[in-house]
């Protein structure tokens, strides 16, 4: 909400597409670092749901305490629920609901598909991170909302878990030249005055993360 300017750089864009990106890469790290120490799918899973599900419960009870005081009349008159006012009402505010739960089903079932066979399986993020890619280029797609136009940002994240070692930091011989070089490439990736550069923004973001290990 807070404007960047000048409006014609198109700075609060390239922020938002900065922020997404690595809102998505962080857990794909997260998640196949979790599994890469300790492949058991099934224990994995179970810790997964036990920390999604209570919350997903508890957001769908809040948005139907919110309809019910947006549409009061729902709960005394079935004709008024019929009404065109109030379906149009409910219909909006579910919709968004409705897509969280989609979009977390989504990318859910890609991260259980890619690690459903253990340890070994973890390294197919890489072929499929390149698959998503191509697929966006395919669609024109430079952003998109929707989970098999952005999944490869979880895998970059992927990716980069199945390369870290905890040497890194020492490996690296110019750490802070390698960080701002990469925050750069990041900012430029997520910018569209940069056509068919964002294209490589999952990459772009994974690179910005490997260096931020190398910086610690």
């Amino acid at each position: 909400m807070l404007p960047l300017g000048p409006k014609v750089l198109a700075f609060n864009h390239t922020a938002g597409a900065m922020g997404m990106s690595l809102f998505f890469v962080l857990p794909g790290f997260l998640i196949a670092s979790t599994l890469i120490q300790n492949p058991d799918v099934y224990d994995f899973m179970v810790r997964r749901l036990a920390r999604i599900l209570p919350l997903a419960y508890a957001y769908a009870i809040v948005v139907f305490l919110i309809l019910l005081l947006l549409i009061p009349r729902l709960c005394c008159s079935p004709r008024a629920f019929w009404s065109t006012t109030s379906w149009t009402t409910l219909t909006k505010a579910t919709s968004m609901s409705g897509r969280c739960a989609s979009r977390c089903i989504s990318i859910w079932r890609s991260r259980s598909r890619c690690w459903s066979e253990g340890r070994r399986a973890l390294w197919v993020v890489w072929p499929a991170c390149l698959a998503i890619t191509l697929l966006r280029v395919q669609a024109g797609a430079h952003i998109n909302i929707h989970t098999r136009l952005r999944v490869d940002e979880i895998l970059a994240g992927a990716c980069v878990a199945t390369l870290y070692r905890d040497g890194w930091a020492r490996a690296a011989r110019y750490p802070v030249v390698f960080a701002g070089v990469a925050a750069l490439f990041w900012f430029l990736c997520s910018s569209p005055h940069t056509g068919w550069l964002q294209y490589l923004r999952p990459y772009a973001t994974g690179l910005l993360l490997a260096a931020v290990f190398a910086l610690a």
